[in-house]
């Protein structure tokens, strides 16, 4: 059972999605695929590329719209294939089972899956400023 924000920070022992027997949150899949070629700064692994696929559905309970639809989407992020990376990638997996990867925002009238708060490397280069590597500090 995935958590919203709203659920995952309220202070009940049974948050209200529960007590309602409804599911909450974003639902896609996750993938973790290998890639031979290396991230800048990590010239000795191969990467790993996070794959999110949501699809299009209706807001539930904590989404800012509830009973609303929303379009989904298709995301991309990156991680060095080393003991750091595949450590990162399953913390990763951990927050969107929990639904604290993405939220809905609204975009020119149309409710839009996009990233939440946890920061993710969607860029193969271009440094800290474009999410992307070399970024020493990222891991």
């Amino acid at each position: 059972h995935a958590l919203c924000r709203t659920c995952f920070a309220a202070d009940s022992p049974q948050p209200a999605c529960c007590r309602a027997a409804l599911s909450c949150g974003i639902t896609g899949t996750f993938r973790v695929s290998s890639w031979s070629q290396s991230l800048p700064g990590y010239y000795r692994d191969p990467t790993l590329q996070v794959s999110y696929i949501i699809p299009d559905g209706v807001q539930g309970v904590g989404d800012p719209h509830p009973g609303q639809p929303y379009k989904g989407g298709k995301f991309y992020a990156f991680l060095p294939d080393n003991r750091e990376g595949q450590k990162t990638a399953l913390l990763l997996k951990k927050a969107f089972e929990h639904g604290l990867t993405f939220q809905i925002k609204s975009f020119n009238g149309e409710e839009r899956v996009t990233w939440g708060l946890i920061p993710h490397k969607t860029s193969w280069d271009g440094g800290k400023d474009r999410s992307g590597y070399p970024d020493a500090q990222y891991l």
